[in-house]
């Protein structure tokens, strides 16, 4: 396998070995559309890992054209179940502990190559790897039948878990010191790779962030309509399950992929708070919802997920990602301006009427003690502020929390730790005046491509560098010693 020697920008003298788009599984095109990722045969030559491979379908430069700019390699494939491996020069190879990055991007985009692991790597003195997985219709179609259970993004994690575990030693690292970690819809991965007993072996540890397995965003409970209403738009005929995965099995990727955006977008002016395309619950990596799972202390995925090392943590103010839900046409709607503040009414009966109804069943109940609880009928902003703490408090910190806990009854043999990221920096600096807090995902910066920012106009100075510096060491000290 040929790869490239790269000098470490930031760190002096210093560099990584790296081997870039190793294909881990066949590439699932033709008939392994919509399966689950077979083993790859041995290759009989130099495999030329120099270069970035292609992304998963997804669409490019839609949802952050300027941090899409940056991508070392813009196109989109199936043929996408690739890996990059990182290795540090200047420790001595055998028994490095390794770090396995599981991208997010709300399981609809993403790619492994974006974040550049590199100073982390280096800095850490461990072997990071980044993982490309099937994303959106491709990557979670389902139907809850035989042949669209879902979950194909999450079988493509593990496969790739499987490579790093075979085959790691060859580049120096230790297949007993595997740690997996990501952020938002990483963080829900990595999560619910943690409820699975047939992981055993693969990892030891896992570092979820701003994400878990039992957030009301790790699954999907509705999967089935939104597949079927891709298959409509894409020209299939939906009277019966088997003829609908026939024709999408026929259908080209673009045209799927295409398909998925439309239908995916084709309410703007409403308030969409559930997740679009996710895993499921499929009787074969789940047999419950994650929150169950945890909670029953004798199951198999409960014991699996306390043997152990976690860190769960968030940022200060996961709510952001409440901004994307309330786009122009929803603020013309219901006559008001983001920029100035949320108003009660449209906080109470629009955003928590929308919770209520996709995750609450409509319980009148619940959207009454959240509307007294985060309510502020007096000023608009600093509603908006209540929105935001309301979001981030129900869909991220609360389910940490709840699996910190679960995590520590009857349980003395593993470790685990909680983070709070509240360093308000702005990578993406277009926020209302009455916003404050750590933005969702802002804290990967700091992990790895904290030389990143100033290409987006933000500046950084000593105090940027220490914080990244420190949490390098924590999360590389954790995955060697827990």
């Amino acid at each position: 396998m040929k790869g490239i020697k790269e000098e470490v920008e930031g760190l002096s003298s210093e560099f990584t070995y790296q081997f870039r788009g190793i294909p881990y599984a066949k590439p699932p095109v033709g008939e392994l559309r919509f399966k689950k990722p077979q083993s790859l045969e041995r290759w009989n030559y130099t495999l030329d890992a120099t270069v970035f491979g292609p992304s998963c379908m997804q669409t490019i430069d839609e949802t952050f054209p300027i941090f899409d700019n940056l991508l070392p390699n813009k196109n989109v494939s199936e043929d996408c179940l690739l890996l990059n491996v990182y290795v540090p020069a200047s420790v001595e190879p055998g028994n490095i502990s390794v770090m396995i990055w599981v991208h997010g991007g709300g399981y609809v985009i993403g790619q492994g190559m974006f974040f550049d692991p590199s100073y982390m790597s280096a800095k850490g003195k461990v072997i990071i790897v980044t993982i490309n997985y099937r994303l959106g219709i491709f990557g979670f179609a389902s139907l809850h039948n035989g042949d669209l259970k879902g979950n194909y993004g999450l079988w493509d994690q593990i496969m790739a878990m499987r490579w790093v575990k075979n085959n790691i030693m060859a580049l120096g690292g230790d297949p007993d010191s595997i740690t997996i970690y990501g952020e938002s819809a990483g963080g829900f991965s990595v999560g619910l790779q943690a409820l699975i007993p047939t992981n055993k072996g693969l990892f030891h540890r896992v570092i979820a962030q701003s994400g878990m397995a039992n957030s009301l965003f790790a699954v999907s409970k509705v999967e089935p309509n939104n597949t079927l209403a891709i298959g409509k738009e894409v020209g299939c005929d939906i009277d019966s399950y088997d003829v609908l995965y026939d024709c999408m099995m026929n259908k080209s990727a673009a045209g799927i992929n295409a398909a998925a955006s439309t239908v995916s977008g084709t309410i703007p002016d409403s308030i969409q708070l559930s997740r679009f395309l996710a895993p499921v619950v499929d009787n074969e990596l789940f047999s419950d919802l994650p929150e169950n799972l945890i909670r029953n202390e004798k199951s198999d995925a409960s014991i699996f997920f306390k043997s152990l090392d976690i860190i769960i943590g968030n940022v200060n103010a996961e709510g952001t990602l409440l901004f994307g839900a309330l786009p122009q046409q929803v603020q013309t709607r219901l006559n008001f301006s983001l920029m100035e503040g949320i108003p009660y009414e449209v906080f109470c009966d629009d955003i928590v009427q929308s919770i209520a109804r996709d995750y609450f069943s409509n319980n009148v109940n619940v959207k009454n003690a959240i509307c007294k609880e985060y309510g502020h009928k007096n000023n608009d902003g600093m509603q908006g502020m209540e929105a935001i703490n309301m979001y981030t408090d129900l869909f991220f910190i609360s389910p940490a929390v709840s699996s910190l806990r679960q995590h520590t009854k009857s349980n003395t043999l593993t470790n685990r730790y909680q983070y709070l990221f509240t360093y308000d920096y702005r990578p993406i600096p277009v926020y209302p005046t009455w916003f404050h807090g750590a933005v969702h995902a802002s804290e990967i910066f700091y992990l790895f491509s904290l030389r990143l920012l100033p290409s987006i106009n933000i500046t950084i100075n000593s105090t940027d560098k220490y914080l990244s510096d420190q949490m390098v060491a924590y999360w590389t000290n954790f995955a060697k010693t827990g």
